[in-house]
């Protein structure tokens, strides 16, 4: 049969010692491959970038899962990973959309760790 797909990207984000936990990002961020696409080629610069983000109080400080220098440029936190997951759908009788949850729809999710 034929399959559709979707994918979801997010992170792990803290606001100072607070886990808000993951969140969704747009995956245009860090892929030119359409979130429907049967593969999500991400880009390692993008990526790069978007670890500033982890903790946005830290304003342009990268934070990494681990491999860094406490330094004041970079910092470490094991909880700073990025999550991708792709859903998978019957196109034809599968949920519409194809949707995380949804009857029928498998979801699996890699988690990423970053260093410097």
């Amino acid at each position: 049969g034929t399959l559709a797909y979707s994918w979801e990207c997010a992170r792990f984000v803290k606001v100072a010692d607070d886990d808000v936990g993951v969140r969704l990002f747009p995956c245009a961020d860090v892929t030119k491959d359409a979130i429907t696409s049967p593969a999500l080629a991400v880009d390692a610069a993008a990526l790069r970038a978007k670890t500033i983000n982890f903790a946005p109080d830290l304003i342009g400080v990268p934070t990494f899962t681990s491999g860094c220098k406490e330094n004041g440029v970079e910092r470490c936190d094991p909880t700073a990973k990025f999550y991708f997951s792709v859903t998978v759908c019957d196109a034809v009788t599968g949920a519409s959309p194809c949707v995380k949850g949804a009857v029928g729809a498998s979801t699996v999710t890699v988690e990423w760790s970053t260093s410097p």
